[in-house]
């Protein structure tokens, strides 16, 4: 069980927040120590031990953050040690998994030269690959348990550039295999696993670096000038009446675009719910944020709720493009609406008492993604927890979205550690999709970051201010945004043949007697 808890404790230290990544390509080595020999049952609960602690020490922010929601500090530690069950839970299938299906490959190893080591050390990475894809299809909307392992390495960006290929599950795949391979030798003495991984590690890193070192230098500079307008407002003042606050947040907004028009930008994105109060012709501060920006004719992305015409009473979280005239010619609707915040599942009495979903709009999903086709370029928009979902951001890449724009309020954060790990999501995103994106947070981190995970540009947490970047227009499709998850499903498929080989070797076993 220590054992178990120490890789857990190495693994929360890899993730944003504590950002000690390294540690990431040798964490799992205590938990395999302690699989050796133990029964499915014993090897789930060390698996769920190691996967509840690492998501605890991940999402160690919570109850700060459900404290100021809600003003109760005892839901926010109820909800703090009930999130990691549902990650720990498929942790522990792997931990049962791992151990249990070890054995007969282990008893097989000299009669079969070593090969059975081989085909466990692809069937363990895939396995835990093929668990992080059920995770994140079976709960959505709800982002604060998911911490998969891939996303550890967000700053090593060479290793990540085969995220166009495989998403962030084929790094999940090459830190389990080379955490397994580092273990087979402090085991067996055998050496052949190793120099395996280690040639699968030479090629995404070769791979990597022909993307950032010999392609993206050759690219040719400018693109569209955009101005992000990081307010850095509180959510309760936000939320409050408009009357009340409304005159604040028009001055702190209006004076951000008299600096950012000084940078003559071509696109002026504001954030999430930037204006709390729904959108109506001749808004106040829309026509004043219009003249002070006219001279340079830029146009605006502005987040702010939208009523939907058929629900009196329900509104969308919504983006629009807002042309230099005044004109609106795009509106995205927010599809995946967030748990606590948003669904309004979340309006159950008991969740009542403690003060989930006070103080917010009641908000109705949209219905599908659609691309922007503005006079710049054509655009793809995510709002908040969006970005999470790698399968749906790259469904506008792939509908010909030149650049992405994802905006979020992240104000209800306390914390430094939730806006790094949602920032990082980006990153994976750009790469996996190859596009640009433009990263707008109401209190941080806002950046531009190039097709490449590379932040161009970037604000500080928790101030009000102006960002300047350039972000180009890109057509071509990586694989990934092609084809979509393939990798993760054909991980499911090894998961399934190792599991089939599995039970051919303990039959073998049984029949030679062993």
């Amino acid at each position: 069980m220590l054992l178990a808890l120490l890789s857990g404790c190495l693994l929360f230290l890899a993730f944003p927040g504590s950002d000690l990544s390294v540690l990431a390509w040798i964490a799992l080595i205590p938990l395999f120590f302690a699989l050796r020999g133990q029964t499915f049952k014993k090897g789930f609960v060390l698996g769920f031990i190691c996967g509840w602690s690492a998501s605890l020490g991940c999402i160690r922010w919570i109850p700060e953050t459900l404290y100021f929601i809600t003003g109760s500090r005892l839901a926010g530690f109820i909800i703090w040690f009930l999130l990691p069950l549902y990650p720990a839970f498929f942790a522990g299938l792997f931990g049962g998994l791992a151990g249990f299906l070890r054995q007969p490959f282990v008893k097989g190893e000299r009669e079969r030269g070593g090969l059975s080591q081989l085909v466990y050390l692809v069937m363990l990475p895939s396995l835990w690959v093929a668990l992080e894809l059920i995770q994140a299809r079976l709960l959505r909307g709800f982002p604060w348990m998911y911490h998969f392992l891939g996303y550890s390495q967000w700053n090593n960006l060479r290793v990540i550039q085969i995220a166009d290929v495989t998403s962030f599950y084929g790094v999940s795949f090459l830190l389990v295999l080379f955490n397994l391979a580092l273990f087979q030798l402090i085991v067996t003495r055998k050496i052949r696993p190793l120099i395996a991984a280690l040639g699968v590690v030479f090629l995404c890193f070769s791979y990597g670096f022909w993307k950032m070192d010999v392609l993206a230098p050759r690219e040719k500079t400018g693109g569209i000038l955009v101005a992000i307008l990081q307010a850095n407002i509180d959510p309760l003042i936000k939320w409050d009446d408009k009357e009340k606050t409304g005159n604040f947040i028009a001055r702190r907004y209006l004076d951000l675009c008299r600096l950012a028009v000084r940078g003559q930008p071509d696109l002026i994105v504001w954030t999430e719910t930037a204006i709390p109060w729904p959108m109506a012709e001749g808004d106040d501060l829309l026509e004043a944020a219009l003249n002070i920006t006219q001279p340079a004719q830029a146009a605006h992305m502005i987040g702010m709720p939208a009523p939907v015409p058929w629900e009196p009473g329900k509104f969308y979280n919504a983006a629009f493009f807002v042309l230099p005239d005044g004109r609106i010619t795009g509106q995205y609707n927010k599809v995946r609406l967030l748990s606590m915040i948003e669904q309004e599942t979340m309006k159950l009495g008991f969740l009542r008492r403690f003060g989930f979903g006070e103080n917010r709009k009641d908000y109705f999903p949209g219905w599908q993604q659609e691309v922007m086709e503005t006079p710049l370029a054509k655009i793809g928009i995510a709002i908040c927890n969006e970005n999470l979902y790698p399968e749906f951001i790259r469904l506008p890449a792939k509908r010909g979205a030149e650049f992405l724009v994802v905006m979020s309020n992240d104000g209800w954060f306390r914390t430094d550690a939730p806006l790094v790990q949602h920032y990082m999501l980006n990153i994976f995103r750009a790469v996996e999709n190859r596009r640009d994106i433009v990263a707008a947070s109401n209190t941080g981190i806002s950046g531009v970051i190039d097709a490449y995970g590379r932040t161009k540009d970037k604000t500080a947490m928790w101030q009000s201010a102006v960002l300047m970047g350039t972000v180009k227009k890109r057509n071509a499709l990586s694989f990934y945004a092609r084809f979509g998850d393939l990798f993760a499903y054909l991980c499911v498929v090894l998961s399934f043949l190792g599991v089939l080989g599995f039970l051919f070797q303990t039959r073998k076993n049984k029949r030679q007697g062993r």
